[in-house]
């Protein structure tokens, strides 16, 4: 024999493999190739879902975002009173996360909810802080936002 043994494991491996396979398809059609397409079927449907999950945790992941953008600017805007304003919202941020840990299964619903509040409060305060530059105040007139 001039291979070394390895080599002969490998081509033995090869053909073996292969022979599990056709016997498979040969002693059941039907079930070797339903079991191919279930399986096909079953990581589609995972892979749905795993967009979905993805989807609703990257439009948190942009509301994080948004907080930290906010905390950035506070701090850099107001010094030593955006650090004290940003207590007060860091203790109002741990107080509804407190109240989604609580809820339990409903609290994927409960921080959407907060989340859609959340921006729907901040959509009035750029809009009406919008409003007080002069120029913003006809943006904001002319586009109705008020």
């Amino acid at each position: 024999m001039s291979g070394s043994s390895d080599e002969t494991l490998f081509t033995l491996r090869v053909p073996e493999n292969v022979a599990k396979t056709l016997f498979a398809f040969a002693r059941n059609p039907v079930t070797y190739v339903g079991a191919i397409i279930s399986g096909y079927i079953v990581r589609s449907v995972l892979n749905l879902g795993a967009f979905g999950v993805n989807s609703v945790l990257s439009a948190f992941g942009i509301v994080a975002g948004f907080f930290d953008g906010i905390r950035v600017t506070l701090v850099r805007a107001f010094g030593s009173i955006g650090i004290d304003l940003l207590a007060a919202y860091l203790s109002v941020q741990q107080v509804i996360g407190s109240a989604v840990r609580v809820a339990g299964p409903g609290g994927p619903f409960l921080a959407i909810g907060f989340t859609a509040v959340t921006l729907y409060l901040g959509y009035r305060v750029a809009v009406a802080l919008l409003g007080e530059i002069p120029v913003g105040s006809s943006i904001v007139d002319l586009l109705g936002l008020r």
